[in-house]
């Protein structure tokens, strides 16, 4: 997936694009701001399709797994590795 989103200039833009929905999405939720969650969720569920099924499929394992399972830890690194390209 690194692979898949980091060659493509335009994905990493995307992706760089929805971690900083996600952000934002988790400062409304601590704020009590449920509208703006659920309007950042909608956006981030549109650059989601922007990337594509693997993507989609990946985002959906994360919120769905244990981070303290086996398989949480290695879907987070994706993500993080992710996340370093965004700050080049």
């Amino acid at each position: 997936m690194v692979e898949i989103v980091g060659s493509d200039k335009h994905k990493l833009q995307t992706y760089c694009e929805f971690a900083e929905l996600s952000d934002q999405i988790g400062e409304a939720n601590e704020d009590g701001d449920t509208k703006k969650a659920q309007e950042l969720s909608q956006k981030i569920n549109e650059l989601g399709t922007k990337l594509g099924p693997e993507f989609v499929a990946l985002a959906d394992a994360l919120k769905n797994t244990d981070p303290n399972s086996q398989v949480g830890p290695e879907i987070g690194l994706i993500f993080n590795k992710l996340d370093a390209l965004c700050e080049d």
